[in-house]
């Protein structure tokens, strides 16, 4: 069993510090120990799991503030105009971001830096970061611990990652729904104000852009229903939208979390999954409809996910045309030289079905009818 104050102390022990900045952060980190608790049923290798990265993320969030706290100059970097993949998950906001990631003009956010932010990374030593190699070495670690993961989701150490990954510190992300099976703790998310979550988020982005500045490829499926408040900490920020059809959406996003669900818990419930995931592929698809209607068609740069899969770089030139941005030959060609070495299916096919979470397609269809008029987006036959 996992207590709060145990493990606020421990980390604070690992960090030689205890100031965690704004305490909102522990109403999530409460409702995710309630949660592993006494629903996840961790199995041995979930518990492990588990205690690492909530210890492993207390104290990367108290280096991160004690960092500023000894560089106040810090707090007078600008995050200006940031480029933010959003859209349902599993609707190729992934390949989209990892192409955008082969701009070398863009500043991605890389997983390694976001666990382990202090000292923040400099750019002259950015490729040959120990944290980054440490990262590389660990990416083939990944197979014996998951295997057959990558053929439904992989984040290369070279690749952008989710945003979800820095608002874990503020106990506000989907990173732990998607490993463990905490349907509370995702319900509660849902219900959660997430500016406390965007104001560490920014906090995290300022120290990190500090020694190796640029303009940020952010990527995240949950900024998706949550844009007005994204917008109010970025005001400047472009949002690109990716659309697929939110049934299918919703259908893969339960097969990702089954199998990490499955993996680090004893006893997991395939239908509340599905129903969790509804949920949380509902309140992405609103939120865009709803920025869409209020903000106008101008306010976003859709991507279509049939024309991404089927021409990439056709896509990505569209993309940098209504960024106003030059797409570089040698850009283009990183971008291309990405694409030939991981087509599509590279690692195997991702096979689900709505029905193995007890999904209905026609009540799901019915559902999504509203996003799919809005966006003109097609009804794709997956089961």
């Amino acid at each position: 069993m996992f207590e709060v104050d145990a493990l606020l102390e421990r980390a604070a022990d690992a960090a030689e510090t205890d100031d965690y900045g704004d305490p909102s952060f522990q109403d999530g980190l409460a409702q995710l120990v309630e949660s592993l608790n006494h629903e996840a049923r961790l199995s041995e290798l979930g518990s492990v799991m588990a205690e690492s990265f909530l210890i492993s993320t207390l104290t990367n969030r108290l280096q991160v503030e004690a960092w500023r706290a000894a560089h106040p100059e810090v707090a007078a970097e600008r995050v200006e105009a940031p480029i933010v993949v959003v859209g349902m998950s599993r609707s190729g906001t992934t390949l989209l971001s990892h192409l955008l990631g082969k701009d070398d003009g863009l500043r991605s956010l890389l997983r390694w830096e976001a666990l382990e932010s202090v000292p923040p990374p400099e750019s002259a030593t950015y490729g040959t970061d120990p944290r980054y190699r440490t990262a590389i070495d660990m990416d083939a670690v990944s197979d014996l611990v998951l295997p057959g993961f990558k053929a439904i989701h992989h984040d290369p150490p070279d690749a952008p990652v989710e945003c979800n990954t820095l608002l874990a510190h503020a106990f506000n992300s989907t990173v732990f729904t998607t490993v463990y099976f905490v349907p509370s703790y995702f319900r509660w998310i849902l219900s959660a104000d997430p500016c406390p979550a965007y104001a560490y988020h920014r906090r995290a982005l300022q120290l990190l852009q500090s020694r190796a500045p640029g303009r940020w490829n952010l990527k995240g499926p949950q900024h998706g229903y949550a844009l007005e408040e994204f917008k109010k900490t970025y005001p400047d920020a472009t949002f690109i939208v990716t659309h697929r059809d939110p049934a299918v959406c919703t259908a893969s996003t339960a097969s990702l979390t089954a199998f990490l669900n499955e993996k680090t818990s004893d006893g997991t419930d395939r239908a509340v999954i599905g129903e969790v995931t509804t949920e949380f592929v509902s309140r992405c698809a609103d939120g865009l409809t709803a920025y869409h209607q209020g903000r106008g068609p101008s306010s976003m740069i859709h991507v279509a996910y049939p024309d991404l899969v089927r021409d990439p770089l056709a896509t990505v030139r569209s993309v940098y045309e209504q960024l106003d941005r030059p797409l570089l030959p040698a850009i283009e060609a990183a971008m291309k030289e990405l694409i030939s070495a991981r087509p599509q299916h590279h690692y195997g096919v991702h096979r689900y079905t709505a029905v193995d979470f007890r999904l209905n397609r026609t009540a799901l269809d019915e559902r999504f009818a509203g996003y799919r008029e809005t966006f003109n987006v097609a009804i794709e036959r997956r089961g």
